[in-house]
């Protein structure tokens, strides 16, 4: 696997991705067995082209700041985000939305690259999720 860091190499890799997506979006060496891609490609995508994406932070500072943890994009990369955080908000993380088709991936605005923190409402949050 090549990655920023280096090439990785294993015997064997888990993927978290919806089997079509992967097949899309990730270049694989040598020739993946025909039976797999058949049933990689008549899997549905479930959330279609949305994949679902988890930011694990060591304190919930939305919480400290009075804020709900929820916010909406128009411009991405993600067009919607929640809070996640456990009870007492641990452990902290907030998950989104990214349209994996229009626009996301590693390259620039895609859910690769590291950004600031958007703004959050300031609602306060009536259920955690």
């Amino acid at each position: 696997m090549l990655t920023p860091a280096g090439t990785l190499h294993a015997g064997q890799a888990v993927l978290t991705a919806p089997p079509a997506l992967a097949l899309e979006r990730i270049d694989f060496v040598g020739a993946l067995p025909a039976d797999l891609v058949r049933l990689a490609q008549a899997t549905p995508l479930g959330m279609g082209a949305v994949a679902k994406v988890v930011a694990h932070y060591p304190i919930a500072f939305w919480c400290e700041a009075g804020l709900a943890g929820a916010s909406v994009s128009r411009i991405g990369p993600l067009q919607e985000i929640h809070d996640m955080s456990g009870p007492g908000g641990e452990p902290a993380a907030l998950f989104g939305f990214d349209h994996a088709r229009t626009g996301g991936g590693d390259g620039p605005g895609g859910i690769g690259q590291a950004r600031p923190a958007a703004a959050l409402s300031s609602q306060p949050s009536s259920r955690r999720m």
